[in-house]
């Protein structure tokens, strides 16, 4: 922009030192320098007023930086590059064409201008020549003031600085809000704007429940005064209302108010509880004792078992059957409690065990097995102990 304000100013040096130059050519030359002179200072305040947004807290965000920041370098680019070589050679184009007159280039280019002629106060030929005047004189305050003061065009270097500055702030402003683990204002401004977006009312009412979790309350123990009016598989949503007793909304309570309930006296539920713990306890103990060995037997020695007792061995197999082969080429394992363990060893003699049980019979491989309880030997060790 300030390249194009000083070759309109060569331009007019150029056709006012020919006399014959066309006037009209003086007037576009005329005008479009008064547009460029009038695009700078729209620019210079449009760029200060992006600066102003941008400080501002409540619009200071990504976008808005982002959008300055771009701003800001073109701004550099157009106003501030070389600035005080321009700003010389500017002055300097305006002192030529005022070396040749500036009346004469304002009455060539009103004749260019080819403006009515009118008579008396509707003539627009002084209105015109004192609009171009005007113009011109600005033109001096920004580049070259009459009065020896500074001229505006250094302004834009204070601006480009303050641009800077400002861009910095709102980058240590943004770092500050990244460490921040949330901002409760970002969040209540994007809220509104989904609010703002809410087609009807009743949407809007659907987005405040979900933020807030104010839904109303559903009654779902109360009951139609029919239940058999609706099928049992209908969805509460779709099933007609049922009326809510003020008292409710009020108090809590519903209108059916009865005696409190006894206390259950769970004596009784505990005694059950025990007994029937005994009594498993006692079946327990009965099945590790048939199953205990005294020694290594064959499997199929245990010939008749009841399910209780049969499923228990097979529990004892499967752990031992579980457990890698040792050296020996036994497997050992004990029950969870430690109260018995269990060798297992394949004899190699391709024999079939059949245990018979209540619900059928079961065959499979005749392994030679022991049961046996450690905790029973230590003890029949400790009695032999105290007996000697």
């Amino acid at each position: 922009m300030l390249d194009a304000i000083a070759a309109h100013l060569d331009d007019l040096y150029g056709l006012l030192r020919d006399p014959a130059s066309d006037n009209r050519r003086i007037f576009t030359t005329l005008a479009g320098l008064e547009g460029h002179l009038d695009a700078l200072r729209t620019n210079t305040k449009q760029f200060n007023g992006e600066l102003q947004r941008l400080l501002r807290d409540d619009a200071a965000d990504l976008a808005t930086f982002d959008e300055v920041k771009r701003a800001t370098v073109a701004y550099l680019e157009e106003f501030v590059t070389d600035l005080d070589v321009r700003k010389h050679a500017i002055a300097a184009a305006i002192a030529r064409v005022e070396e040749l007159g500036v009346a004469v280039l304002h009455t060539r280019a009103l004749a260019g201008a080819d403006l009515p002629v009118l008579p008396g106060a509707a003539d627009p030929a002084p209105r015109w020549l004192a609009q171009r005047q005007a113009k011109w004189d600005g033109l001096h305050r920004w580049f070259a003031p009459l009065d020896g003061s500074l001229p505006a065009v250094e302004t834009l270097q204070d601006i480009a600085r303050r641009a800077i500055v400002s861009l910095l702030r709102v980058l240590e402003r943004f770092g500050e809000a990244r460490r921040r683990s949330a901002s409760t204002i970002q969040d209540f401004r994007t809220l509104a704007r989904w609010f703002s977006a809410c087609p009807t009312d009743e949407d809007a009412h659907r987005l405040f429940n979900a933020a807030f979790g104010l839904w109303p309350a559903r009654h779902a123990h109360l009951a139609l005064d029919d239940p058999d009016e609706v099928p049992a598989a209908t969805p509460w949503h779709a099933a007609p209302r049922v009326p809510v007793s003020p008292l409710l909304r009020t108090h809590g309570v519903t209108e059916k108010a009865a005696r409190t309930a006894r206390v259950r006296d769970v004596a009784e539920i505990r005694r059950r509880q025990r007994a029937r713990a005994l009594r498993e306890r006692a079946e327990l103990e009965a099945a590790w004792a048939r199953l205990a060995t005294d020694g290594t037997v064959r499997l199929s020695t245990f010939g008749e078992l009841d399910h209780a007792t049969f499923a228990r061995l097979l529990h004892l197999l499967g752990r031992a059957l579980s457990v890698r082969p040792g050296r020996d080429g036994l497997r050992r394992a004990t029950t969870t409690d430690g109260r018995l363990e269990v060798t297992l060893r394949d004899p190699g003699d391709g024999r079939t065990a059949t245990i018979r049980t209540p619900s059928g019979e079961f065959t499979g491989p005749d392994y030679a097995v022991e049961i046996r309880s450690p905790l029973r030997e230590i003890r029949r060790e400790s009695r032999d102990e105290e007996a000697l």
